[in-house]
């Protein structure tokens, strides 16, 4: 029993996995070109992807119900998805400022608490003037980054998992190695992300316009 509920909970893991590498793959292709659409679908398809997960798992029972019943948590859950993704089709370009200072506030904070420095007032308030302020000064620039970051966070999906893995079947290595490897993956991805929109989009894709016009 243990074994094939093992198996299954890998299988799912690896389906999860090759859908967050497709995402990866959708947004960094079509994202800057057709960034509204691309991101209300994968925020659609990213919240269909994690209720899958649960019901298979069984994990959606530890919430209270079942994740497709549309009762309880389940509407709450599926209203939000709902909520952001319609959100993102109509008011993209809005949205993709707020999503980026997100962002750029979160790394400005990561750094410290790696150092072992607690959030404090003065702390949190800086990094929120300075992502401000970044933001409004790269704000023709958010989509472009928004798109880059957003592929490289699900990329690192995968990497994160085999990572995981490792640590959990070497328990003694679970150490603040792990903990800083597991912030640090996603904001290397993002960088790499980001990277590729505006260094090797054209060579890993192709030139969008010149498949326009063929068409």
């Amino acid at each position: 029993m243990n074994t094939d509920f093992t198996t299954w909970t890998l299988t799912v893991a690896i389906f999860f996995a090759a859908l967050m590498l497709l995402f990866s793959y959708f947004s960094a292709r079509y994202g800057v070109e057709h960034f509204n659409k691309v991101f209300a679908s994968i925020i659609l398809a990213t919240g269909i992807a994690y209720a899958i997960v649960l019901k298979s798992t069984g994990l959606d029972a530890l919430w209270g119900g079942d994740i497709f019943s549309l009762n309880g948590y389940a509407a709450t859950y599926w209203g939000s998805i709902l909520f952001i993704s319609t959100c993102f089709f109509f008011l993209a370009r809005f949205l993709s400022y707020v999503a980026i200072f997100g962002l750029i506030t979160i790394a400005l904070i990561i750094p410290f608490r790696l150092l072992g420095i607690e959030a404090n007032p003065t702390l949190t308030i800086g990094s929120v003037i300075a992502s401000l302020l970044i933001t409004i000064f790269t704000r023709r620039h958010s989509i472009k980054v928004l798109v880059g970051a957003t592929s490289g966070l699900y990329f690192s999906v995968l990497p994160s998992y085999l990572i995981a893995e490792l640590y959990y079947e070497n328990v003694t290595l679970a150490t603040k190695a792990y903990v800083a490897i597991t912030f640090a993956m996603p904001l290397i991805f993002a960088g790499i992300g980001i990277a590729i929109q505006y260094l090797w989009h054209e060579k890993l894709f192709g030139s969008l316009e010149s498949e326009n016009k063929q068409n």
